[in-house]
């Protein structure tokens, strides 16, 4: 064999070994992935577990990052030996490792993180001055934003070969998600560490909703007092009834002209009554800062909104008052405030404005006391209440309000850029507490037209289960001769997609003409509604709109925006999406069922959600 053909030769066969050398060691090296990342994925889910509502105590929490950290400093080993070591020092083979450890490491620097802010919370009740301790968490929550971010970032400069590309996919995104989650919680502390601060640095207006007599925003508000802050937590001062709020008011306050429109239908004149009866928090906050700013020269960072049911999260955790001899736990408190109170001071009314202001009393001092003994406690309860609705905020300062909207806490109702919307809302027109006894039941049906449209209908069921006799005339009426006891009159309304033209409505399968007005990049369908004691009306609305869904080759995606007005009784809500002839779903989210090109499901209308839905074609 000539030396050309025997080079030629040789160098064939280093070709191959090194093909061969390169086929196993990535195959071994996708092996010692799988391993790395079952003991990755442990510590994830450990951290995870530690962050959920239900993980326990602080210590319970810690036990379960320590376990994570083990884990972590079992694999930073591994990748730290031979021969892992010298593979990941290999250009091309050394790619999945370098991924691997960048994901260990960035996993590794969290876990620290969220370790020193439960350290933080283990010393919360034993920092001097509850602004020192919340300031803290502050400051630990954003150092664990920033862990994560760190991570996100350090796994996105790496460059997988071939094992490691859906785990550092995923990675990425429950990073991306883990962070989105951290860093709300970091802008909530941070504003709950403003009511920690120097007294009267700031101050809100609190109101007090009673939703058995509902407003736009849940419901007529009856008393208020200013939050305002201090070193050692928020104290609530001058608590008074509205009354004296409307009392002061020397002249009329117009409305800005871009809100004039949210109280077309009811007129305003400046009574504290009617103050709340749009849905939009950001559009009444602005209304009530207006209202009282001349009658008290003083100006304010904001509202607060708040119910009995959100007061009773709070219970929840603080465990009960004593109010006139009473003891109130997270049970009682609503039923007491809303209605009993009522009754039991029907003869003396300013007796029941002085049992319902030392309740708000308590229950805010209970809250600022118990954010700092037991804050991940807190946290919970009082994110459940912004779920529902029960606990608004509004800022006049536009970084804050943006930062409340993020939070989902500003109450607002404006309609989505794109998709589907659904938004019940009732305002009591009587005069009475009888809401606090009324079913309402919503249906919602969507066709989904071939051309990308939806025609709808639409229905809101009334069922008045309040008693005509037996109850003090300020619960059951009437407020005059225009109404009966036991009577519930409302102004009903529904918010949809600004895109939808109404095409007729009904009352009780009766033509009628309906209110139909843009608000809030929304469509307002309105109409009044009367139930007498032991009555149900229903209310139907037809309605048709185009683009409607998002086309993208072969599927179909459709978006529906639902949102709970804050109500003594949840809604129950009936909702059914129809996919076009030759479409099936293939997303929903959890809870619907599919049958017969049909998503649906039905249940209590408890807080905000998007509900996506993704369709593909079966007859192509």
């Amino acid at each position: 064999m000539n030396a050309p053909r025997l080079l030629r030769s040789r160098l064939a066969a280093a070709i191959a070994l090194a093909l061969v050398v390169l086929v196993l060691g990535g195959f071994w090296v996708g092996h010692s992935v799988v391993l790395l990342k079952r003991d990755l994925d442990s510590a994830k889910q450990l951290l995870l577990a530690a962050s959920k509502s239900d993980a326990g105590s602080v210590g319970d929490r810690i036990a379960l990052l320590s376990q994570a950290h083990s884990k972590l400093d079992a694999i930073e080993k591994k990748l730290a030996s031979p021969p892992l070591r010298q593979v990941e020092s290999m250009p091309l083979l050394g790619r999945d490792m370098r991924v691997v450890q960048a994901m260990a490491h960035g996993t590794g620097e969290t876990v620290a993180a969220a370790e020193r802010l439960m350290d933080a919370l283990s010393r919360a009740d034993s920092l001097v001055g509850g602004y020192g301790s919340i300031k803290e968490i502050s400051v630990r929550l954003t150092s664990l934003d920033q862990a994560v971010q760190n991570a996100v970032t350090l796994v996105v400069r790496t460059t997988p070969l071939v094992a490691t590309n859906r785990i550092r996919e995923e990675f990425l995104a429950e990073g991306s998600e883990l962070e989105r989650r951290i860093s709300r919680g970091a802008e909530a502390a941070n504003l709950v560490a403003a009511m920690y601060g120097p007294k009267g640095a700031t101050r809100y207006l609190m109101a007090f909703q009673n939703p058995a007599e509902l407003r736009g925003t849940g419901g007529i508000i009856g008393l208020y007092g200013i939050l305002e802050s201090a070193p050692s937590g928020p104290r609530l001062r001058d608590v008074e009834s509205t009354e004296a709020l409307r009392r002061r008011l020397s002249k009329r306050v117009a409305l800005p002209p871009d809100l004039a429109g949210s109280y077309e239908p009811f007129g305003f004149d400046g009574d504290w009554r009617q103050v709340n009866v749009p849905p939009d928090l950001p559009t009444v906050g602005r209304v009530i800062l207006g209202l009282y700013r001349p009658s008290h020269g003083r100006k304010l960072d904001g509202l607060i909104v708040i119910d009995p049911l959100a007061a009773a999260e709070i219970l929840r955790v603080a465990g009960p008052v004593v109010v006139a001899g009473q003891r109130l736990d997270a049970d009682d408190l609503p039923k007491a405030t809303m209605v009993d109170a009522y009754a039991r001071y029907e003869k003396n009314p300013l007796a029941r404005k002085r049992f319902l202001a030392a309740a708000a009393r308590q229950t805010v001092q209970r809250m600022a006391g118990v954010a700092v003994e037991r804050p991940i406690e807190s946290a919970h309860a009082l994110g459940a209440a912004i779920r529902g609705r029960h606990l608004q905020i509004y800022s006049s300062n536009q970084n804050t309000e943006e930062v409340l909207r993020q939070l989902g806490a500003a109450g607002s109702t404006a309609g989505p850029a794109f998709g589907d919307y659904l938004l019940p809302i009732g305002i009591n027109e009587a005069g009475n507490k009888l809401d606090v006894f009324l079913d309402r039941r919503i249906r919602y049906d969507v066709q989904i037209q071939p051309d990308g449209g939806a025609m709808v209908e639409a229905s809101v069921t009334l069922h008045n289960r309040a008693p005509a006799i037996g109850l003090p005339r300020a619960i059951i009426g009437p407020y005059d001769r225009r109404f009966k006891a036991g009577e519930n009159r409302q102004f009903q309304e529904l918010y949809v997609a600004e895109e939808y033209g109404l095409m007729n409505a009904t009352v009780d399968g009766r033509r009628i003409a309906a209110y139909a007005i843009r608000d809030s990049n929304g469509l307002m369908l309105g109409r009044e509604l009367s139930v007498h004691s032991g009555q149900s009306s229903t209310i139907d609305y037809r309605l048709k709109r185009t683009a409607a869904v998002q086309v993208e080759g072969e599927r179909i995606k459709y978006r529906l925006l639902i949102r709970p007005q804050p109500r003594a009784r949840a809604d129950f809500l009936a909702i059914s999406i129809s996919a076009p002839a030759g479409w099936q779903f293939v997303k929903m989210p959890s809870g619907f069922r599919s049958s017969d090109r049909v998503a649906s499901w039905s249940g209590p209308l408890e807080q905000e959600q998007n509900l996506d839905f993704e369709m593909e074609r079966t007859d192509s």
